[in-house]
């Protein structure tokens, strides 16, 4: 059929994190500096890289991008796929570690004084300490394929904006319990 390639877009995206689901990094963090605060052990620290570079990306601005891309029109899918293809990266603007992306979280929540439970480390350093983990790159910054189409088409805000929003969220959502 004529129409098949502008019938489907591909988002590639990473460090997917949300309110619901069992493997969010910024959860992982406040449990395990949570765990840290009540532990007697004063040197247990939650190691992160601090030199490895990524686009955590908020679920909850995938899902509006998702959302726009499924209502465009014809016209306006083929625009996009014949700019820029099927496989698009879909994630929030910048990039950070994630010993940068826990303590922006840390502070935006109002859990600052977790950060002493939270220690740097090299990415070569964490690898030689865990040498069974698989080996992810150094650097897996994705550059946003849609950024160039406006907000109305990328509704995606910087990852610190994604974050405090996420917080919000997260702060409506305990009050109402």
């Amino acid at each position: 059929h004529e129409d098949f390639p502008y019938n489907y877009m591909i988002l590639r995206t990473s460090g997917l994190y949300g309110r619901y689901g069992k493997n969010n990094f910024l959860k992982k963090i406040e449990e395990k500096t949570d765990d840290r605060k009540e532990s007697a052990r004063g040197t247990d620290f939650v190691k992160l890289i601090e030199d490895q570079w990524y686009c955590p990306t908020s679920a909850l601005q995938l899902a509006r991008q998702i959302k726009i891309l499924a209502d465009l029109s014809k016209e306006d899918r083929e625009y996009i796929v014949n700019r820029n293809g099927n496989v698009l990266n879909a994630n929030n603007l910048g990039f950070t570690s994630p010993y940068l992306f826990a303590s922006t979280y840390l502070i935006l929540s109002n859990r600052s004084y977790q950060l002493r439970y939270i220690e740097p480390i090299s990415f070569d350093k964490y690898f030689e300490l865990h040498p069974d983990t698989a080996k992810r790159p150094k650097s897996v910054v994705l550059k946003n394929d849609l950024i160039d189409f406006g907000s109305e088409i990328c509704p995606f805000t910087t990852i610190e904006e994604a974050v405090e929003e996420y917080v919000k969220k997260l702060e409506r959502q305990v009050k109402y319990i």
